[in-house]
């Protein structure tokens, strides 16, 4: 096996790439002896059934070096002889990329696969920042969204009621967060920044979606455990848990508030038209969640207060903005 591999992934080495056509196999080759000699001695390793998931992995890391070597001779070929297209070597890099990120689940374990694949995306875009290399950035970003997907679908259900903040879970979707915002801060320094405006607005709206997702999360495990709390046999237990259950969905009514509130600060401060739509956003969906979900659940003396605080806060931003208090009004657009 490993010598018909070998044989074929030195073959663009010694083929004659000023051929289209010899490019084009040269690619599908490429493809397909890494996933056959993949798939091959991962079905060697089933057979002797011991440390499958291991030895799998060193292979893997081992055969992204490999067509990492791969990707650099073949550059340089092709840059000595000026042939038309990097496709051959963009190939070989992404699967140098592909056979890292198939280590990384085979040997890790729940969150530390999420944090392990967040890293590479990130230091994968810092060196394609670096050498202002699109394709490398493409992996990268390819590589971020698998983990925040692999957090989001798989870790999630993993987790159960964390203590509240010093979590496993807080740190993940910090980790998360900060690889979005380091990609976002190298991208707005690079030469190609207006071609990738709408991902970098992307990104950007991702970040705060997975803050406030951690944030929700961290308020919903708090008084899960408040209402933990509460003897069962305490007669008026389900009270209890009643005005818990109230005052948590006020808690996520504030957070969303107030995240909008401090979006809507950066927004003017950063003359960013993004963030303020996003807190916009955020505050009318703030409003119509206490007016249609909270206040519902309010008895009501309390229902006719609150839509009366809500009201006047309402009118005091709105007073506060027309009288230009802050100094907000005018702001340059992105």
């Amino acid at each position: 096996f490993s010598l018909v591999f070998a044989l074929f992934a030195v073959a663009p080495l010694y083929a004659r790439l000023d051929r289209p056509q010899i490019r084009a196999a040269g690619l599908l080759l490429a493809i397909f002896n890494a996933a056959a000699y993949f798939t091959a001695i991962y079905s060697q390793l089933e057979t002797a059934g011991n440390s499958v998931q291991s030895r799998a992995s060193a292979w893997a890391m081992g055969l992204a070096v490999v067509y990492l070597a791969l990707a650099i001779a073949l550059e340089r070929r092709v840059s000595e002889h000026q042939w038309a297209g990097r496709t051959l070597p963009g190939t070989h890099y992404g699967l140098a990329v592909s056979f890292l990120t198939i280590a990384i689940p085979l040997y890790l374990h729940q969150q530390w696969i999420t944090l392990a694949w967040l890293v590479e995306g990130a230091l994968l875009f810092r060196a394609g920042a670096s050498t202002a290399r699109r394709t490398v950035k493409l992996f990268a970003t390819v590589v971020v969204a698998i983990g925040i997907f692999h957090l989001l679908a798989a870790d999630l259900h993993d987790w159960a009621v964390q203590p509240l903040i010093l979590n496993a879970r807080l740190a993940t979707f910090a980790a998360a967060i900060a690889a979005l915002l380091w990609m976002i801060q190298l991208e707005r320094h690079s030469a190609n920044f207006e071609a990738a405006r709408p991902a970098v607005a992307a990104a950007a709206v991702l970040v705060n979606l997975l803050a406030l997702l951690a944030s929700g999360m961290e308020i919903h495990d708090y008084f899960q455990l408040s209402m933990g709390t509460v003897p069962a046999n305490r007669f008026d237990a389900s009270q209890v848990r009643h005005a818990l259950s109230i005052v948590r969905n006020f808690s996520y009514s504030a957070l969303i508030m107030l995240y909008g509130a401090v979006l809507m600060w950066l927004g003017f401060a950063r003359k960013s038209a993004l963030l303020r739509w996003q807190a916009i956003f955020l505050i009318a969906a703030t409003v119509l969640k206490v007016f249609l979900v909270d206040v519902s659940l309010l008895e009501h003396g309390w229902r006719v207060l609150s839509f009366i605080i809500l009201g006047g806060l309402l009118l005091a931003v709105s007073y506060a903005y027309q009288r230009d208090w802050l100094g907000l009004q005018h702001p340059r657009t992105d």
